[in-house]
């Protein structure tokens, strides 16, 4: 049945509850120098018939390019000119959507009421089709390349032996050079491929697919193919073959364009979030907005761009909090923005997809990493190694404005600061700073001790070799690595481990034991650099040790909030009968706050 349409000259008002959208219509012409001729109509997606969606960066507003719009001349940008340029046909009228053309961009209203509709229009359209933009030399080898990757029915490693004309250096500084376009980057484009039923490739004249992509399947079969071929570049790279290290950074590549292509964000693995932080968007309100869609659940938020940025945000972040019983997402909120709520994270700034800030991806790095305009953080990584609230569930309660409610216990209070830990150790040099600086922080204890500052002192030692113990989990925040196979998951330490093996790291260079050379001492502290660096060592009222990232204060309080595997660092506000707090970051603290 051919959907009801009306054509309209211009922008008309669309009727929400009929989910009304407007679909273009690519005028044909046989002559490529014509004039490209647009005209729209309006349609409900109760029933749209049949119509593609294009999926393309706006890229630069600088050269501009005119089409002719239902009669009236209208500037696009010069890819989307490109585009439209491409896909018309000398004879057949071509129905599709584009939301530049198919919006009105100047009505902020339409604009927010059509956001909440994008999944809607990728998972309905007939195909999607992928813009990358003009060909380059490169284009022709990528594009074979990708078919013949997808030309297996199944990928794995034993396919790395490489075989064959395609396994080459320039095939691979092909395919590395697709997937750098910008078009990977783009918070939108990951919504509009995942929910595609269909989607093929094109840049300039050359294309691939369609191929189905239900749930990203597509590309995730490239994903695996370049993974198998990552792995055997790794074994052989200390042969020298220029080839295996030409196939690692390719295919790095790749696999750093795809990661939030090929798996949605779960209920129950929500982590997946993470990945979206290094994508990007034009307008800030989007980097929230390009995310609904992919939500295994609706959360309630209707969009809209009269809002202002930290409303936005900090609505998402609760309703995500309370949605999926993911209150770990206040480790992303360590930033110094002044419009957005202490708690919120702030969506505009890039954060490494590599970087496991919820759970889920714990295990698989140190998560010490620098994002201008957030601080330092290395221990909200291991969370998962942790219990702090004894597997409590989710403490977020309500909001009200910039305040959020969550259920909590301040348990300590900070009363003494160590010095900074340096960058990690490279010399011998670096070693002698780092043991005057642990040496340090235990005089700063037993000074605190000795003075009376301890009063209230919940944690007391009865001999030194006791205080060493707690003193050395600390600065290692009580977990651990195979130092024989470093690619092993981290995990919490047995204490014989820490007798037997790390007590070494605080003998002098000079007095090293029998068998303990430099190499094996500077690998031991390897373990306090990916934890300790960059972080303060404090000591609270009660005597507790601990370390924390990010500008700490004498007076910040410890609190274990409902839910998180992790004590947490809050700071007092002036607040009317009530405990209020500014929200910073994940902190160790040695011993029961972790429910050992």
């Amino acid at each position: 049945m051919a959907a009801a349409s009306t054509l309209i000259p211009i922008y008309h008002p669309l009727d929400t509850k009929q989910k009304e959208i407007r679909i273009a219509t690519i005028v044909p012409n046989p002559d490529i120098t014509a004039p490209i001729e647009v005209n729209l109509e309006v349609v409900s997606l109760f029933l749209p018939g049949q119509y593609a969606a294009l999926s393309y960066c706006w890229a630069s507003l600088e050269g501009t390019r005119d089409i002719i719009l239902c009669g009236h001349k209208t500037s696009v940008t010069k890819n989307l000119w490109e585009a439209l340029r491409q896909f018309r046909s000398e004879r057949v009228p071509i129905r599709i959507w584009m939301d530049a053309v198919c919006i009105n961009q100047d009505d902020v209203m339409e604009r927010s009421s059509q956001v909440g509709l994008m999944r809607d229009v990728y998972s309905m359209a007939t195909a999607v089709l992928v813009w990358l933009g003009p060909a380059t030399r490169q284009t022709e080898i990528a594009f074979g390349f990708l078919n013949f990757i997808m030309s297996f029915d199944s990928v794995d490693v034993s396919l790395d032996e490489m075989p064959g004309e395609f396994n080459t250096a320039a095939h691979f500084l092909a395919l590395g050079e697709i997937f750098r376009n910008v078009y990977w980057r783009r918070r939108w484009t990951t919504q509009e491929t995942h929910v595609a039923r269909s989607m093929s490739i094109h840049c300039g004249t050359f294309s691939i697919g369609p191929y189905s992509n239900l749930n990203g399947c597509w590309l995730r079969h490239v994903t695996q193919y370049t993974d198998s071929c990552q792995a055997i570049a790794r074994r052989h790279l200390g042969g020298g073959n220029t080839l295996y290290k030409t196939v690692l950074a390719e295919t790095s590549a790749v696999s750093s364009a795809l990661i939030v292509y090929v798996d949605p964000i779960r209920a129950e693995n929500p982590s997946h979030l993470n990945g979206f932080f290094r994508t990007e968007a034009s307008v800030a309100h989007d980097y929230v907005y390009g995310l609904l869609g992919l939500l295994p659940e609706d959360i309630g938020i209707i969009p809209s761009y009269s809002l202002s940025v930290g409303e936005v945000f900090a609505d998402f972040a609760f309703r995500f909090m309370k949605q999926f019983g993911m209150i770990q997402l206040l480790h992303l909120a360590n930033h110094n923005a002044s419009d957005i709520p202490s708690w919120a994270p702030d969506f505009r700034h890039q954060m490494l997809a590599s970087v496991p800030m919820l759970p889920g991806d714990s295990n698989k790095g140190s998560g010490a990493t620098e994002i201008p305009g957030y601080k330092i953080r290395l221990l909200g990584s291991h969370e998962s190694l942790y219990n702090a609230s004894a597997g409590s569930s989710c403490g977020v309660r309500s909001r009200t404005g910039d305040v959020l409610a969550v259920s909590g216990l301040v348990v300590d209070r900070i009363i003494a600061l160590g010095d900074v830990m340096n960058d990690p150790v490279d010399s011998r040099g670096d070693l002698v700073q780092t043991f005057k600086l642990l040496a340090g922080w235990q005089d700063l204890y037993q000074k605190l001790s000795q003075e009376g500052a301890l009063d209230n002192q919940a944690v007391r030692y009865d001999n030194h070799f006791q205080f060493m113990m707690d003193f050395v989990f600390t600065v290692c925040a009580d977990i651990s690595q195979d130092f024989n196979d470093p690619h092993r998951p981290w995990r919490r330490c047995p204490r014989a481990e820490f007798e037997e093996y790390m007590l070494g790291l605080f003998w002098e260079p000079s007095s090293y034991p029998e068998g303990i050379t430099w190499e094996d001492m500077k690998l031991r502290l390897t373990w306090i650099d990916l934890l300790a660096a960059r972080n303060t060592f404090f000591i609270t009222s009660s005597g507790r040790m601990g370390l924390a990232p990010g500008e700490i204060r004498v007076g910040d309080h410890i609190c274990i909030l409902a839910g998180m595997r992790m004590p947490v660092r809050l700071r007092g506000v002036q607040a009317e009968g009530q405990s209020r707090f500014t929200y910073h970051e994940p902190v160790y603290v040695q011993g029961e706050l972790h429910n050992d």
